[in-house]
């Protein structure tokens, strides 16, 4: 779903709330051979080896996006810390 909708969030809403595909809603990957199993695993890869797996780091997700869920502000973005900033090394 990430490489095919491209990370557009209203066209994902719309297959996952509605179970269906917007009017009009084209793939946004444009390469040649389509989605290869290889750009798949590359995709796949990315995403796992950016989620923490330190309890603690989880619990402290937990916490941000439950503080976050519970005082929205309409069309603010959040930075969630997840205490893994090499600083650059």
């Amino acid at each position: 779903m990430l490489v095919l909708f491209g990370g557009d969030v209203r066209d994902l809403e719309t297959l996952l709330v509605e179970e269906r595909l917007r009017e009009g809603w084209e793939p946004k990957l444009r390469s040649r051979m389509g989605l290869t199993l290889g750009a798949f695993n590359k995709t796949v890869l990315q995403v796992e080896f950016g989620i923490p797996k330190d309890p603690a780091v989880l619990a402290q997700l937990a916490n941000d996006a439950e503080a976050v869920q519970s005082n929205p502000v309409e069309g603010s973005m959040v930075i969630i810390n997840t205490g893994t900033d090499t600083g650059g090394k």
